[in-house]
């Protein structure tokens, strides 16, 4: 599996995508939709609040009555952030609530000390791979693969960005975790290894290692790539702005690659670089999403490496650019809802960037974040003075689930 051919494909077409702004990014919001659409959010958090209160004074005695309903958010959804019915059919669809659900149980259960945030993180790549299962027509489960993949990436992922750890440290963490991956019978050298092996020992119960031999080709890739990015917290300057980009492009083009295979055991070569592409793609807006707590944490992107320098006006709307190119790979699969997924993906990561640009507008030139602005259901100004609570689609979707499966529900 040589990823290397889907990097440097990757970044020769980054290269080529426009750095200006897109014709369009959706639907536009005058500033009297934005106060009305602001109103919406403030009830609807309200109501979040109310109920969890209400639990909180219950002691979790009759809680059922209190928890904000998918009906709730749904409506929040469609009056509020515009997505159109094919979106929420699939979002709120019964098969993703009960992958969601089940994820969240199991997780609880497998590590009690994993903090729910953690378990959000995770939860983010389960519905990314139930995305994959729908566009490939099969069923939208939490099969035992898609569990202990999404719980390893919040281990490792965690550990390998923590500048408090030594990197001599991290290197011989990732040099046993390799042996795991390749089959080795290591013992685990502390309760974190133990838990990471026993997911690894998960996904070989459901795919055999000499009958799927990519799917484990698969995870080597996206762990050498977790390896290169350790140099990501590199402080002397030795990298130039190329090889941060292949880091993160690899970083998150392998990670969906790898869900690819942990769906199905075997990819067209189609859709082989969709899924890259689709992960570096989210990597990228990831990395604009958190550009001020990585140039913080000395964590390097091409974003917080950019913006020391420049702003980073150019830099986004390639990211927008190169993301429309790639949503038009995604015919490779057969399933019978690809355009709604489509349709789908594309608001929801627009929306993601959009939301990034206000969080994050002292990097930008104040025309270009008034120009975005007004794509954005809420005025940049409520996003930021509301960013600790629940301002972002992605977040009250995920604080409903936190209501349906509470320790005291």
């Amino acid at each position: 599996m040589k990823i290397s051919k889907y990097t440097d494909r990757f970044i020769k077409e980054w290269n080529e995508c426009s750095t200006q702004a897109p014709v369009s990014l959706g639907e536009t919001y005058t500033h009297k939709d934005k106060l009305s659409c602001e109103a919406k959010s403030e009830e609807f958090l309200k109501k979040i609040k109310k109920r969890q209160n209400k639990n909180l004074k219950a002691g979790g005695n009759n809680p059922g009555s209190t928890k904000v309903s998918f009906t709730d958010i749904r409506n929040f959804f469609k009056s509020t952030l515009n997505y159109e019915d094919s979106h929420l059919d699939i979002i709120f669809s019964d098969d993703f609530r009960e992958s969601t659900n089940n994820f969240m149980e199991k997780g609880r259960k497998f590590d009690p000390d994993m903090n729910m945030e953690d378990i959000f993180q995770a939860n983010r790549n389960v519905w990314i791979i139930n995305g994959i299962q729908s566009m490939m027509g099969l069923p939208v489960k939490l099969t035992p693969s898609v569990f202990a993949y999404s719980m390893l990436y919040p281990y490792t992922d965690n550990y390998l960005d923590d500048p408090s750890i030594p990197r001599e440290e991290k290197t011989i963490f990732s040099r046993r975790f390799r042996r795991r991956i390749n089959g080795e019978k290591i013992t685990p050298a502390n309760n974190a290894e133990k838990n990471i092996y026993s997911l690894i020992g998960i996904i070989e119960k459901q795919y055999d290692r000499s009958g799927y031999p990519d799917v484990y080709r698969s995870l080597l890739a996206i762990h050498n790539s977790q390896t290169k990015s350790i140099s990501l917290l590199d402080t002397s300057g030795t990298l130039s702005e190329m090889d941060v980009l292949k880091i993160c492009i690899e970083k998150g083009g392998t990670s969906v690659l790898a869900d690819g295979y942990l769906v199905s055991g075997f990819l067209t070569e189609a859709q082989r670089r969709f899924l890259f592409d689709y992960g570096a793609y989210l990597q990228l807006a990831d990395d604009i999403q958190d550009t001020d707590k990585d140039l913080e944490a000395g964590l390097l992107t091409l974003f917080s490496r950019a913006c020391r320098q420049t702003l980073l006006d150019k830099l986004t709307n390639r990211t927008f650019n190169i993301g429309a190119r790639i949503m038009e790979q995604i015919n490779c699969f057969n399933g019978s809802n690809v355009n709604s997924m489509k349709s789908l993906m594309e608001k929801s990561i627009k929306i993601l960037i959009i939301e990034s640009i206000g969080f994050n507008n002292k990097f930008y030139s104040k025309s270009y974040a008034r120009d975005i602005e007004g794509y954005s259901p809420f005025r940049f100004s409520y996003l930021r003075k509301n960013r600790g609570t629940l301002s972002s689609s992605q977040s009250l979707f995920a604080e409903v689930i936190k209501e349906s499966v509470s320790p005291d529900g």
